[in-house]
């Protein structure tokens, strides 16, 4: 190694040494083109970042985020995939399987407010 290049690893090493004495190992930078000189900077500052990204007092579904949180089916609005019980109106035209759902025009669901055509009862 001659005496330039050793003075840029010199003073690679001491910018290393650097980012290494004020904590900062949050992103991983590659410089100069030498794969061995990877340093970290940012660690203190995006730490101080994301302690106020979201403030605690905001709620999700009524749920406070100052600790975990955990949603169920019925906390956000749907079925959990062991089934459940349907109230009100449904109208489709295929059925579920244990892999996937499927299209069958021979099959419909009715209500009292979504009643068959008359033909399909067979009455006239």
């Amino acid at each position: 190694m001659n005496k330039k290049e050793e003075q840029e690893v010199r003073r690679k090493l001491k910018i290393l040494a650097h980012a290494e004495e004020g904590n900062n190992v949050s992103r991983t930078y590659r410089y100069w083109g030498n794969p061995w000189i990877l340093f970290t900077v940012g660690l203190a500052e995006t730490v101080a970042l994301a302690k106020s990204a979201v403030p605690s007092s905001r709620k999700i579904n009524g749920k406070t985020l100052s600790g975990d949180v955990s949603l169920s089916a019925e906390n956000v609005g749907v079925y959990p995939k062991s089934g459940g019980v349907v109230n009100g109106n449904v109208d489709a035209t295929g059925y579920i399987s244990g892999k996937g759902v499927y299209e069958a025009s021979s099959i419909r669901v009715y209500s009292s407010i979504n009643k068959p055509p008359t033909g399909e009862l067979g009455a006239y």
